[in-house]
């Protein structure tokens, strides 16, 4: 069993990056809304207990199935003690299944967030974000009120990637060429980078050191792990 907790601001591109997964991994993909939304359809508002209860219920028999493993999606506020608790909540649940765990955190500047807050796969998967003022506005507010950005080093997991998601279409569109690729290579975890913004963590060996897409050398060292890839190998 494999868990691969994908973490970042709103809009972030969060769910769109664990889509592209599930269709090349034998991952399945639990992004956060899909609890929200039945909630605030049922309850005609946003219920916190009852969606970390039905995640629970959800984690615990998944944990115990065969299934190869789940992506979920959060946001986090790295100043609150809860959220760091809640990971390890999470983790507790698989750990006794001998479960792998993984941490992307994805980063992209607020003007790129807010244009894709608006884009037709966010809209058809979350109904709670289709009134596109007050949608904007919530983004608005969480980035002023909350710290969704780590700091440099914060971040102590192994298996810990930030990549730099402001290009996701481009990205996701390279995908299918760089399968196979050997001999990517990442920097460590904690790479210093802006509140907003990030360089690429993955390059290419070879003359000029090309860079590649940091989704696609995701991707890649996704699928190379379900074959026991260590993760070692993209860290310098």
């Amino acid at each position: 069993m494999k868990l691969l907790f994908i973490i970042g601001d709103a809009a972030v591109g969060k769910m769109t990056v664990g889509q592209e997964l599930m269709k090349i991994t034998d991952l399945r993909l639990f992004h956060n809304h899909m609890t929200i939304e039945p909630v605030i359809e049922i309850f005609g508002r946003y219920e916190g207990k009852t969606i970390a209860e039905i995640r629970d219920v959800i984690f615990k028999n998944y944990a115990a199935s065969d299934n190869d493993g789940m992506i979920f999606t959060m946001m986090m506020d790295f100043n609150l003690p809860s959220e760091w608790a809640y990971l390890e909540h999470v983790k507790g649940i698989f750990e006794p299944y001998g479960t792998d765990f993984y941490y992307v955190e994805l980063i992209a500047p607020q003007e790129i967030r807010l244009k894709r807050n608006i884009s037709e796969n966010r809209l058809k998967n979350k109904a709670s974000k289709r009134d596109i003022e007050a949608s904007n506005q919530r983004l608005i507010n969480d980035d002023k009120n909350h710290r969704c950005v780590s700091y440099e080093g914060e971040i102590p997991f192994d298996n810990y990637l930030r990549i730099d998601n402001s290009d996701i279409g481009r990205n996701v569109r390279k995908v299918d060429g760089l399968f196979g690729a050997e001999g990517f290579v990442c920097s460590s975890a904690g790479q210093s980078a802006d509140k907003r913004k990030a360089p690429s963590d993955f390059r290419q060996k070879g003359q000029g050191r090309q860079n590649y897409s940091t989704f696609a050398a995701l991707i890649i060292s996704i699928r190379f792990a379900r074959y026991s890839f260590h993760w070692g190998r993209f860290f310098q």
